[in-house]
């Protein structure tokens, strides 16, 4: 069986659980959340745990046991507390700002681009140059992320470009004489 599957998720005491058959829903006072497991995961609730186990010794199950449990870990956590991306904006010029539930970037082209958010994300600018994502939902988060990046992706000679805070972008070095 999987390592990660074998696991339990530990709930805590603000987070309310029901489970109806293969469906888990969280309630935490203000968010709500469901999440429906595979067909061949098998579900045991009891005393704010939940255990996740495969219906027969199949690799195939294994595998549907570890991402089931990692993802209902991840709901858990983001009830408790938000997932935050970090993103920073390097370049002559290039700056971002957010208007209500738009975020609008001024990365080098001729034009603004004007990104609207999720419902679930939301966006905080810090700097005129760094934004700070924040939701519940940490694939929502990556992916608002990753579509932002994805505008104006960093370049490897000035660096210039979105990239999420600490990460490191490989420079390559200029012409030469």
């Amino acid at each position: 069986m999987s390592r990660v599957g074998k696991l339990p998720v530990l709930i805590p005491e603000q987070i309310k659980v029901q489970v109806l058959g293969k469906e888990i829903k969280f309630d935490n006072g203000k968010i709500n959340k469901t999440y429906n497991v595979r067909p061949n995961v098998e579900i045991n609730y009891s005393d704010n745990h939940i255990k996740l186990s495969a219906k027969n010794a199949n690799k195939a199950y294994s595998i549907d046991v570890g991402m089931d449990r990692s993802n209902i870990n991840n709901i858990v956590c983001g009830l408790i507390k938000p997932f935050e991306v970090i993103l920073e904006v390097n370049g002559v010029g290039y700056k971002a700002s957010v208007n209500q539930k738009m975020v609008v970037l001024n990365l080098g082209f001729s034009h603004e681009i004007f990104y609207s958010l999720p419902e679930s994300v939301n966006a905080v600018f810090e700097k005129p140059n760094i934004i700070r994502l924040t939701s519940h939902d940490k694939v929502l988060v990556g992916q608002v992320a990753s579509e932002i990046i994805a505008f104006r992706k960093p370049e490897p000679y000035k660096g210039k470009g979105v990239k999420i805070s600490g990460s490191k972008i490989l420079r390559k070095e200029g012409k030469k004489k």
